[in-house]
């Protein structure tokens, strides 16, 4: 998670095709701070479907759905990826559900390009862990701007 909390905080978001699934690169640049980078990896799992790699191989498969224009992207637990079993299926650690936070997540298309990321976390017990919101475009090639 970003350790530092502010408004109007500059972001480049960089997401690149990869063999291991679509890598997302956040950078939160944060004036007169070094940035900080978070990086996750969605990949589509036969089973889980669609699944959020962590640092740490921590995974959080994800139910996705639209509602009122909106997509979401909704935790559906947490796993520790322990590796590949001889037959290849993948041994999980999963925590237990009482434990773990929800990670909501709801992008909207606006005007011109220009999209709202709005992601929370919730602990069951702990209530709000994390709340971002942020208006994002594509940059377009050669524009030179964030």
């Amino acid at each position: 998670m970003v350790p530092r909390t502010g408004t109007r905080v500059p972001a480049v978001v960089h997401v690149n095709p990869t063999a291991a699934g679509v890598v997302w690169n956040r950078e939160y640049c944060w004036p007169g701070d070094s940035p900080c980078q978070v990086r996750s990896t969605k990949v589509i799992d036969p089973i889980e479907g669609l699944i959020e790699r962590l640092p740490a191989r921590l995974c959080m498969p994800l139910r996705v759905y639209e509602a009122a224009g909106t997509l979401h992207f909704v935790s559906r637990g947490y796993y520790f990826d322990l590796g590949r079993r001889r037959d290849g299926t993948i041994r999980k650690l999963w925590l237990p559900a009482r434990l773990v936070p929800e990670t909501h997540v709801a992008h909207l298309d606006e005007e011109a390009g220009w999209f709202r990321f709005t992601m929370r976390v919730t602990h069951p017990r702990a209530g709000e862990l994390f709340f971002q919101t942020g208006r994002f475009r594509e940059q377009v090639a050669g524009a030179g701007s964030r």
